[in-house]
């Protein structure tokens, strides 16, 4: 019978929220700077860009200050250097839409662990159902990631609020997996010693058997 045993909690917000408000930030940075050429007219010479102005806008160009934060977010290039802080403004545009994309893509991610499989959903909605004995490893990683290791492939999870007791669990089922799969070899399977004993080596290698148990299979395996 198939047992949930664990489901994983992520942090969906976290990515979103943190890309939004440094977004938010490049597009006041920008407004601010915007102001600030506008009515002194010292364009980007205050900051180290290029060529600017010794009066103010308002009286070189008869301009309101919308009309030129208009013309500057048209066409930045053109309008003598000056267009830098659009160039923020663009940036943290991009940043919010990015910011509500990984929040709806984050939305979607699932982790199940039952003591049959692994099901969910990985980034970018790419489905898992993975049987235990296909999965020969289980790591962790930045952003409180968990990856998946098959012979086909590694399949990463983000933000995992509860991975470590994620992680524990599935290195745990995976282990009695991989310790039945090796005590359970059919009878009339042929399997020389030296394959046996490599098996065990693996076991050891990932901490399922202790050292002991390791030493006690090798004297019964080389008859010691």
């Amino acid at each position: 019978m198939e047992e949930k045993l664990i489901e994983a909690k992520f942090t969906k917000n976290k990515l979103s929220q943190s890309t939004l408000i440094l977004s938010v930030a490049l597009i006041v940075l920008g407004l601010i700077i915007s102001v600030f050429v506008f009515l002194t007219g010292e364009g980007y010479e205050s900051f180290g860009f290029g060529y600017g102005g010794t009066y103010p806008y308002t009286v070189i160009y008869d301009y309101s200050l919308l009309e030129f934060f208009s013309e500057v977010i048209a066409d930045p290039i053109d309008f003598d250097g000056d267009g830098f802080f659009a160039f923020l403004i663009y940036i943290g545009i991009v940043g919010i839409v990015l910011a509500f994309f990984f929040k709806w893509e984050m939305s979607k991610c699932s982790l199940t662990v039952t003591n049959r499989r692994v099901t969910g959903k990985a980034s970018f909605g790419k489905s898992v159902d993975l049987p235990l004995n296909q999965i020969s490893a289980v790591a962790l990683g930045i952003f409180s990631r968990i990856t998946v290791a098959t012979s086909s492939g590694k399949i990463h999870f983000w933000f995992i609020k509860n991975r470590e007791e994620v992680h524990s669990v599935l290195t745990n089922i995976i282990g009695k997996v991989q310790v039945e799969s090796v005590y359970n070899q059919p009878k009339n399977a042929p399997i020389s010693d030296a394959d046996e004993l490599k098996k065990y080596k693996d076991l050891l290698d990932k901490n399922i058997i202790t050292q002991e148990e390791f030493d006690a299979k090798k004297k019964q395996l080389l008859g010691l």
